[in-house]
């Protein structure tokens, strides 16, 4: 389950953590090491406890713990180090980065995103594409 509303950005803001890996290691007899790992894309985890500043955050932080059942549905959360296409000192413009490709005949693309090493296909947490954004016609 997913809701779609964004942890408070007061309280993420501050907030301890990023991306995190899970790679299993296996000595061989012969000494050799073999490396797997069973996610595809990095995880990430944070400790939102660090940008709690009054008591009021913290009933804030309750109240959206509590209408999300625990760890029971999933939220939005802004990474303060990577929610722009462009680096964190700079202004965010159109050719920052390709986010998607289209052909003016298919009407969803996936979202890719391009990291240093990389592409990382984006998804939705329902896993559908969204509709691209044509340039030449208006918001809405």
């Amino acid at each position: 389950m997913f809701h779609e509303i964004r942890f408070p950005a007061n309280l993420s803001f501050g907030a301890s953590g990023g991306p995190e890996r899970r790679t299993e290691v296996v000595t061989l007899a012969n000494g050799y090491e073999e490396r797997n790992t069973p996610w595809a894309h990095a995880r990430r985890r944070y400790d939102a406890g660090l940008g709690l500043s009054a008591l009021d955050d913290l009933a804030v932080l309750i109240a959206f713990f509590e209408a999300r059942q625990g760890q029971l549905i999933g939220f939005r959360w802004k990474d303060w180090s990577d929610y722009k296409s462009c680096l964190p000192s700079q202004d965010t413009a159109g050719p920052d980065q390709l986010i998607g490709l289209g052909d003016e005949v298919t009407t969803h693309v996936p979202a890719v995103q391009d990291l240093p090493v990389g592409r990382d296909q984006l998804y939705p947490p329902d896993h559908q594409t969204r509709r691209r954004h044509d340039p030449r016609q208006p918001w809405g």
